[in-house]
């Protein structure tokens, strides 16, 4: 596996898919390490606040024997709800390739080249712009460098580890250093794995705010305050506020798990609500594609979760205590990013 990420800038949805529940198609063509890579991201980052479906064809001339290969690297990407894969064989090089019916369907959002021959990626894109009559948005000659996704994941790493819940949380040099030390010393291969996938969804949950980020030269301090700013518009209600929450981590943290949440959604009709539900479904996710499986006695070694199930379908306490990090997940994204030098915008504008 690649262990970088090049992706969720890239990658544009229509808001009307966004703010819906419709289901949307995204075509890949290849069968690279590349692809596999491409296929592993996208259901990450394609956990969206109204859990559409997203439909992935697979274009290739061994589309189904490379499915096959990513059900054995990937066990339970079957799992994975709202991850509908689909094989078409095609030689890239026919004339049934770009007569074939699926450029023209009407959800087509995006279309991946990752063959990884960059002269037979441009080739394909170059064809596909003059022989068919495609709006969706076409990615090729894809880079997977990132460094910015790993000075964020060291971050979320170090706030589960070490922090009970401020809202004026802003990392220094200090404790930035802290973060790394924690990150080359002491935090698994898992951990990391987990923290660059929780830092590259961010994107998607500010697609669902109509957000996004930008590289500043702004202190930390200001940044928060513009970042709190215009995330808590976008936000809206939050049905738990920052003083129930400081007393939910107090508990959390004090009495390892052992107590009546104080707070849990009901019916997840809030934008808040959704984007929690949103990182537990990314969570899931994450856990499906590295093997890991419901049960209800938890074991690392075994990779066995009793948490790896919808949040609708926590129903002891010690379950619904656990959101805690679902909300974290949400709540310091503004946190986050001023610590990492990154100021929100609001899309369009």
């Amino acid at each position: 596996m690649i262990d970088e990420v090049f992706f969720s800038q890239k990658l544009e949805l229509n808001p009307e898919i966004i703010k819906s529940n419709k289901s949307y198609d995204t075509i890949l063509i290849g069968s690279s390490s590349l692809a596999i890579e491409i296929i592993y991201q996208l259901a990450i980052l394609s956990n969206l606040s109204e859990q559409n479906i997203l439909n992935l064809y697979i274009i290739d001339s061994q589309a189904k024997k490379f499915y096959a290969k990513l059900k054995k690297l990937f066990t339970g990407i079957e799992k994975i709800p709202h991850l509908n894969i689909l094989t078409i064989e095609l030689e890239t090089e026919s004339k049934e390739f770009y007569a074939n019916e699926i450029w023209m369907k009407e959800d087509l959002t995006s279309i991946i080249i990752a063959t990884q021959n960059k002269k037979k990626d441009l080739e394909i894109t170059m064809n596909l712009q003059k022989n068919t009559l495609i709006k969706a948005q076409i990615l090729s000659n894809i880079s997977l460098k990132n460094k910015e996704l790993e000075s964020i994941a060291k971050l979320i790493n170090y706030l589960y580890r070490e922090i009970k819940y401020n809202p004026n949380l802003l990392f220094t040099e200090q404790n930035k250093n802290e973060a790394q030390k924690l990150w080359l010393e002491k935090a698994s291969t898992e951990d990391k794995k987990s923290s660059k996938m929780q830092s590259l969804h961010i994107d998607t949950k500010l697609l669902a705010l109509g957000l996004k980020k930008q590289k500043s030269t702004k202190s930390p301090k200001e940044l928060l305050k513009i970042n709190k700013k215009i995330f808590d518009k976008k936000l809206g209600f939050r049905e738990i506020d920052d003083q129930k929450l400081q007393e939910y981590a107090q508990k959390f943290y004090d009495s390892k798990n052992h107590f009546k949440p104080i707070y849990f959604p009901k019916k997840f009709e809030s934008l808040f609500e959704k984007l929690i539900r949103s990182e537990h479904n990314r969570w899931n996710t994450y856990h499906h594609l590295n093997g890991w499986v419901y049960s209800k006695n938890k074991d690392k070694k075994l990779k066995y979760h009793d948490c790896l199930m919808p949040l609708e379908k926590f129903d002891k306490d010690h379950l619904k205590t656990t959101i805690i990090f679902d909300i974290y997940a949400v709540v310091y994204i503004p946190n986050i990013l001023a610590s990492a030098g990154i100021e929100l915008y609001i899309a369009g504008e």
